[in-house]
């Protein structure tokens, strides 16, 4: 009969010291607390601030409406009100986004401060170059229309600071950690989700120009659709930009020749307009405007006509976003 075996000690009542082994020394980045949350909140914050601000402009032109005893000025405001309306749910969705932290929000945002950016730097430049253009023909100095021009500054300055914030890196881990569904955006690149902004950019104005202005749109080469024909074209404008936004949203390389269909429908039809005065007087008469007068093309003209350059350098930038699909092995 072998003899009872000892119980066995615990190293914490044992007569010898227990080896404790160190904590491995912590690292820089987990010394100090991450300033993702900070940037995600903070940046939410300041985007939903944004959207409430430009939604209480709506009431205003709501009262400014009858102010406007001509149809042309309530089309007018009608547009500006939808278009306002648009901006501030877009900036309201993506504050919401990032105040939540959710997956997309990071580089939805992210693509929309450049898309953004490029709109306003085009406006900027077409401003600058239209208001030297006025100037000269009026022998007045430049600092009137550089004074014009400083909204539009001011307004670039918001979409380089989405940019700045939501390029850091550390963001996506930490929206992936509160946001485990996956999302539309994981595995997409920035110019890929750039090409969904665009496609929302095409779908906007073409709805605004069929529910606010009377059906009119010019062709090539040189004519001016008007009626039906008109709210079919302008039709598949917005169709098109939805097309654009699906294709994006399904990672497909669809997306890329869709953003190219855009480029040209846009730059051979309403772009056509703002580089000729004639056509842009017509384009007016039809849309509802009693007083268009033939001339000099205002800004209005050269940014319709320059319209189609912030698409175009998506394009560039996104065509390696959306590979083609590996032909399978034979």
């Amino acid at each position: 009969m072998e003899p009872p075996s000892a119980p066995e000690t615990h190293p914490l009542f044992s007569s010898q010291p227990p080896v404790l082994t160190p904590p491995p020394p912590l690292r820089q980045e987990d010394s100090e607390p991450s300033s993702g949350g900070l940037v995600l909140t903070l940046g939410g914050a300041g985007l939903i601030l944004l959207g409430v601000l430009l939604a209480c402009t709506l009431p205003l032109q709501w009262l400014d409406l009858s102010s406007h005893p001509d149809e042309w000025s309530r089309q007018v405001t009608y547009a500006g009100m939808l278009v306002r309306a648009a901006g501030a749910a877009g900036m309201m969705i993506l504050g919401l986004g990032s105040l939540f932290q959710r997956r997309w929000a990071p580089p939805l945002i992210h693509a929309a401060g450049w898309v953004w950016a490029f709109v306003s730097s085009g406006i900027i430049a077409a401003a600058a170059w239209h208001s030297m253009g006025s100037d000269a023909a009026a022998g007045s100095s430049a600092f009137s229309g550089m004074a014009d021009m400083l909204p539009a500054l001011a307004g670039l300055g918001v979409p380089l600071g989405m940019i700045l914030l939501y390029q850091r890196p550390d963001l996506p881990g930490l929206c992936a950690g509160a946001d485990g569904k996956p999302r539309w955006t994981d595995g997409l690149a920035i110019p890929g989700v750039m090409v969904f902004v665009c496609g929302i950019l095409i779908t906007v104005p073409a709805i605004v120009m069929l529910l606010c202005y009377h059906p009119a749109m010019p062709i090539p080469p040189l004519r001016m659709l008007s009626g039906a024909p008109a709210v079919a074209a302008w039709s598949f404008v917005a169709a098109l930009g939805l097309g654009l936004s699906w294709a994006a949203l399904r990672h497909s390389r669809q997306a890329w020749w869709l953003l190219l269909a855009a480029v040209v429908v846009l730059a051979a039809g309403p772009a056509q307009a703002g580089f000729s005065s004639p056509l842009w007087s017509d384009f007016l008469t039809a849309l509802g405007n009693p007083a268009a007068e033939s001339g000099v093309p205002s800004l209005t003209a050269l940014l319709a006509g320059l319209s189609p350059l912030p698409v175009a350098l998506v394009l560039l930038m996104a065509r390696r976003a959306f590979p083609s699909p590996s032909s399978s092995p034979s």
